[in-house]
Order: structure tokens, then C-alpha cells, then sequence
């Protein structure tokens, strides 16, 4: 079992970001699954470096928020709610779960004690897609079921609610997909957790022998 801190922090603010530094999350979940379980693709070196460089100076504070984060920081509270009411499940918000040195995911909300909920609020097209696909196969998108696995692999939590809104959509504007741990996904992050965890520990020596110079 693993050992997890809980950080009962406020996302999107300053504090968050900084626990988050140089930490691995969700969105690098696609990356880190690329390549076999002894590869290195270019994406996750990128990203290695990237975290490497935010345990010395701190994350990236632009303040810049795109049009399609701020729909999302609009409407997440919204779908949450909804969900909270068509469930009548409770959902506990939280910061960021860590466990060890380099690795965490910051739920969209936790269900219970056995359950998270990732929420994406995309724009109008993109969630006529989305309906499209999950009514012919079910589908959801690659970089978002990483997301979830991960988050479900950090947690060790057995389920997460996966949840679609649009509220131009009703009374079709809220999705909800249960997606389940998948040991194939889970194997694979195990395999390349190591390899970042040992990679991170060299840079990191690298850094303090140069610092020492």
C-alpha cells in the first residue's frame, strides 16, 4: 500500500502550484506511457527535465489562463454539483494526493472511499464528439483515460466517475462513465515510476555537484 499525503490546499492557487513542483500529475500520464517500460520517450525527458528544473526554482507562475481553462473553472463547480445531486453520493475536494518525492494528481473530487470523479467541461464541439464516440464504442480519449489511471494508480481508489457537461446540451448536458482500474496501465506505470524515480535522483545529483562547482 502506498504511502499517500494529502494536501487540503485550494487548487489554482499559488500554494498548490507549489506543492505540485516537480511532482509527476495527471496530465503527464499520457507521456509517461509512451515507449516500453524501459524507454524514455522524448516527451517524458522533456518532462523530467521540466520537473527537475521546478525543484530548484518553483513552478511557472504566468497567471495566464486560456479561454477553455477558464469555461473549465466556470463550469467544474456546476458539474460537480450535478453530479452530487443525480448520485447523491458526497464528493470531498482535496488539493493534491502525493506519494513519495515525485508523484501525486490533484483529484476533481473524491467519492466516498472508494471512489474519484474527473470532471472536463469542453467546448461545444468537442463535446458533440465526445457524445458521438461514447455512443458507438463506448470510447474515451486516450490522454484522458491515462489521466484517470493515474489517478486511480496514485489513489489506489477501485473506481472513478468520468464526467462530460455542457450546460447548452440539456437535458443531455452531463455524461457520466465509470472507468475502473486497468492492471495492463497499472503494470506499465509501475515499470516507468522506477525509471523516473531514479532518473529524477540522478539529475538531481547532477544539479547539486554543479552547484558545488
Amino acid at each position: 500500500m502506498k504511502e499517500l499525503y494529502y494536501h487540503d490546499v485550494e487548487q489554482g492557487t499559488a500554494e498548490w502550484l507549489h506543492i505540485k513542483a516537480g511532482k509527476f500529475g495527471g496530465t503527464s500520464a499520457a507521456a509517461i506511457l509512451v515507449g516500453g517500460p524501459e524507454v524514455i520517450g522524448a516527451g517524458l525527458r522533456t518532462l523530467i527535465y521540466k520537473k527537475a528544473a521546478e525543484l530548484v526554482v518553483g513552478p511557472e507562475l504566468d497567471g495566464y489562463t486560456s479561454k477553455d481553462m477558464q469555461r473549465g473553472n466556470d463550469l467544474e463547480p456546476i458539474a460537480r454539483e450535478r453530479y452530487v445531486n443525480e448520485r447523491f453520493q458526497e464528493v470531498k475536494q482535496t488539493g493534491f494526493i502525493q506519494w513519495g518525492e515525485y508523484f501525486g494528481f490533484s483529484p476533481d473530487g473524491l467519492v466516498a472511499d472508494d471512489g474519484t470523479i474527473e470532471i472536463k467541461c469542453p467546448a461545444a464541439k468537442t463535446y458533440v464528439e465526445w457524445l458521438d464516440c461514447a455512443q458507438a464504442v463506448g470510447d474515451i480519449p486516450l490522454n484522458y483515460f491515462a489521466q484517470i489511471q493515474w489517478g486511480l494508480f496514485i489513489s489506489g481508489r477501485k473506481w472513478c466517475d468520468y464526467i462530460v457537461y455542457h450546460p447548452k446540451f440539456a437535458p443531455n448536458d452531463l455524461a457520466i462513465t465509470r472507468v475502473e482500474p486497468d492492471p495492463v496501465t497499472f503494470k506499465k506505470f509501475e515499470a516507468k515510476c522506477e525509471l523516473i524515480r531514479a532518473e529524477m535522483d540522478r539529475i538531481q545529483e547532477v544539479i547539486a555537484q554543479k552547484e558545488a562547482v
